[in-house]
């Protein structure tokens, strides 16, 4: 529930930076709700009727840590998840997505984030790469040992 000595604004956000800043935002005044709970409340969403609502902890973890930027329908749910009342209110929240989405991001973000990921992904590849290679040469020593 937003104070009333700091509104939450969402319209003042201009940049998808900003728009996450806010969402930040939102969780705290919510009392900064697990993942879990957040997930469990699209659960029940789900249960209730509303079978296209959907966050996920790893997605909610995402977007928070600012590692990947989120979809118009995760800034509504999220905003109703943190007790942002449906209507006019999650509204706002949708278009606040809707003028950041249509900023470009500042230059050379998107390829500072993929070039991470390459990295991250060449270490994950050599580090199973290692452990195949200790399972076959155990393996193979095994073959050899045995009458």
């Amino acid at each position: 529930m937003p104070h009333r000595h700091d509104p939450l604004e969402p319209a003042a956000a201009a940049t998808m930076e900003e728009l996450v800043a806010l969402l930040r935002r939102l969780h705290a005044r919510a009392g900064k709700p697990s993942l879990r709970d957040l997930e469990a409340w699209a659960i029940r969403q789900q249960r209730a009727g509303r079978r296209d609502v959907l966050l996920k902890r790893t997605t909610i973890s995402e977007v928070l840590s600012g590692k990947r930027a989120p979809g118009r329908n995760f800034v509504g749910w999220f905003a109703e998840a943190c007790g942002v009342p449906d209507g006019d209110a999650v509204r706002a929240w949708l278009r606040a997505w809707e003028v950041a989405a249509e900023r470009p991001a500042p230059a050379g973000r998107e390829d500072g984030e993929a070039l991470r990921r390459i990295r991250e992904l060449t270490e994950e590849n050599a580090r199973l790469r290692r452990k195949l290679w200790r399972l076959q040469t155990r393996r193979h020593t095994r073959r050899l040992s045995s009458p």
